[in-house]
C-alpha cells in the first residue's frame, strides 16, 4: 500500500505536473477531443483541466474508497494523506461543468468511508474513536457549507 498510494494521491490532484503537461500537450496534437475546462480549486487558484483528468480523479478517489471499504480499520494509518489528497476536490468548483459535481460526490462519498475507518481503526487502537472521526467529519461539513453558500443554482443544491 505504501508504493501504491502516492500514485493514486498523484491522480488525484487537478494539476498536473510538468512531465504530465508536457504528455497532455503531445496527446493534445495527436488528438483534439480532449477538452480544457477551467475549474477553481479550493485554494482559489484558477487552473485548466483535461475532460478525461476528470476520469482519472474520479478511478482514484474510487480506489480509496475501496481500500478503505476492504480494509476497515487497518487503513487508520494512511486516512490523513488520503484525506489530504481529496480535500481540495470537495472544494473545488466550476460555472460550466457537472465534472466537479461528479468528482465532489465520489470524493465525499469516500470521505465517508474514511471516517467510517478512523473510528473503527481508533477503536481497534483502543484510541477515542471520536477524534479523527471529529475532525474529518467537521472538515467536511466546513467544505460543504461553504459550498453551499457558494450555490446560486437550485439544482446543484439538490
Amino acid at each position: 500500500l505504501p508504493s501504491l498510494l502516492p500514485g493514486i494521491f498523484q491522480n488525484l490532484k487537478m494539476k498536473e505536473d510538468d512531465n504530465n503537461q508536457v504528455a497532455a500537450k503531445s496527446a493534445i496534437e495527436s488528438d483534439d477531443e480532449d477538452e480544457y475546462i477551467q475549474v477553481t480549486t479550493g485554494e482559489g487558484k484558477l487552473v485548466q483541466v483535461r475532460t478525461s483528468k476528470f476520469e482519472e480523479i474520479m478511478q482514484a478517489a474510487q480506489q480509496v474508497s475501496s481500500f478503505a471499504t476492504e480494509m476497515e480499520g487497518a487503513y487508520f494509518d494512511y486516512i490523513q494523506p488520503s484525506c489530504q489528497a481529496l480535500l481540495p476536490l470537495l472544494s473545488a468548483s466550476d460555472e460550466e461543468s457537472y465534472l466537479c459535481e461528479e468528482v465532489r460526490s465520489v470524493a465525499l462519498s469516500s470521505w465517508a468511508l474514511l471516517i467510517k475507518c478512523a473510528r473503527t481503526g481508533a477503536t481497534e487502537r483502543g484510541l477515542p474513536p471520536a477524534t479523527l472521526a471529529g475532525e474529518l467529519l467537521r472538515e467536511s461539513l466546513k467544505n460543504c457549507f461553504a459550498l453551499l453558500d457558494q450555490t446560486k443554482d437550485a439544482e446543484n443544491l439538490a
